[in-house]
């Protein structure tokens, strides 16, 4: 039976168009919400006691930089608690050479070291970290906040992060990151474009990002929040459905978008990608989120073949409406950059931070980037169904039936054991 290619190629150039639309329309209104959006510090009465955790496997490139941050943070009461996956970790000596002349002069804020007791099977190292953390809080602490070891802190990010709190209907507030790799390597600039679409995907969806989180401790301690970290990979992803179910809103915060530095090779880029597409199973929207990415790298790669084979069997002419709406997909995003990408330079050049990391030459190699980021996110789109392992740090973990998890293994981090950056 012949095939009947007029009618492949409508109907990919629909999807196509659809595509455009749907993303144009997304992209543009979170930009929108991080142009008109207005940064709001909290006075020093609406500073509640603070508990910041810290958790670390491994020595990350940028921790020196987290540390000296939150060490200089302009807020009147807050403590720092580090919670480290063993004493052998690099991490420990890299926080000690930071910390000790803090705590030795006696300055605030108060900063509190301490070793994994128990690593269940049952959820990831961090999560387990976490828990510790979280049911050893102090009576007096009225919120917790976390940060991540590749993000730096800006004197009032604390005070920031705290000030959607004083809405009583907020149970969670939340910032998200965005990376200006300081080298052109090709990992780094993929990792770049594949971020700048998830998060705006992760605002609309009300996804969560750890790495600055700050939640209500009555929240923590009053719900099921750490039964059900305790059987998971992440402890953001699922907060949302958390909050709803105890009637809390999460609120995200523009003026906190965190800017990451570091570099990433294409393999790296791969483990990152892949892990944080099968975190989503743990929110409620897995389906759309994951459904997006089917039907974007399906288009992608259906397009591509299409247009190639019509080209060898002489019927190029056959394929004009698809190349023009596959041309018009990849300009879109391209174009969709802009906004986005100017928008988070407003609050990072607010904060005095450097945005001048998109030389020429990284801008002459975006489209080839983006190309490469369309095929890998592919591939790790279209495994995501069957997936049932991922490796994390050095650390094997299996997803079992009803969202369940089991680490498979453990050794105390060395340099060898997993990648070198926060990936």
């Amino acid at each position: 039976m012949p095939v009947d290619l007029s009618g492949i190629v409508t109907a990919l150039s629909w999807v196509g168009w659809g595509l455009i639309a749907l993303q144009s329309a997304v992209a543009l209104g979170y930009a929108a919400v991080l142009l008109t959006a207005r940064r709001h510090i909290a006075a020093d009465e609406q500073c509640p006691r603070v508990q910041v955790i810290l958790c670390l496997r491994g020595s990350d490139p940028f921790l020196r930089r987290c540390l000296e941050g939150l060490l200089a943070q302009d807020y009147p009461a807050f403590d720092i608690r580090i919670v480290i996956d063993s004493r052998g970790d690099p991490a420990w000596r890299a926080v000690e050479e930071i910390v000790h002349p803090h705590v030795a002069s006696g300055r605030t804020p108060r900063v509190s070291v301490e070793e994994l007791r128990d690593r269940p099977e049952t959820c990831s190292l961090k999560n387990a970290s976490l828990i510790q953390a979280y049911r050893g809080l102090e009576p007096d602490v009225e919120v917790v906040a976390t940060i991540d070891a590749d993000c730096t802190p800006h004197r009032t990010w604390l005070r920031e992060l705290v000030a959607p709190l004083g809405d009583p209907r907020v149970g969670a507030a939340t910032g998200n990151r965005w990376y200006m790799p300081e080298d052109a390597a090709w990992g780094g600039l993929i990792r770049y474009l594949w971020n700048a679409g998830a998060v705006v995907p992760m605002y609309w969806h009300q996804i969560a990002w750890g790495g600055t989180l700050a939640m209500r401790a009555d929240f923590v301690r009053g719900t099921d929040y750490c039964d059900r970290m305790a059987r998971t990979l992440c402890e953001d992803t699922m907060l949302f459905d958390v909050l709803r179910r105890n009637g809390r809103k999460l609120r995200f915060i523009p003026s906190l978008m965190m800017v990451n530095r570091e570099s990433c090779d294409i393999p790296g880029y791969f483990r990152f990608c892949r892990r944080q597409m099968l975190i989503v199973r743990y929110h409620s929207h897995v389906a759309i989120v994951w459904g997006h990415g089917l039907i974007s790298t399906g288009f992608f790669y259906a397009a591509i073949l299409v247009c190639l084979g019509a080209t060898l069997a002489g019927r190029a002419d056959a394929i004009a409406p698809l190349a023009v709406s596959l041309g018009c997909y990849f300009v879109s995003m391209l174009i969709l950059l802009v906004p986005l990408e100017l928008t988070v330079r407003r609050w990072v050049r607010a904060r005095g931070e450097s945005t001048a990391w998109l030389t020429p030459d990284k801008w002459l190699r975006l489209p080839a980037a983006l190309f490469l980021t369309q095929a890998i996110y592919g591939a790790v789109a279209w495994s995501l169904p069957t997936a049932k392992r991922v490796d994390w740090r050095g650390i094997r973990y299996t997803f079992l039936p009803g969202k369940r998890l089991r680490r498979e293994n453990y050794e105390p981090y060395q340099e060898t054991l997993a990648e070198k950056h926060s990936l």
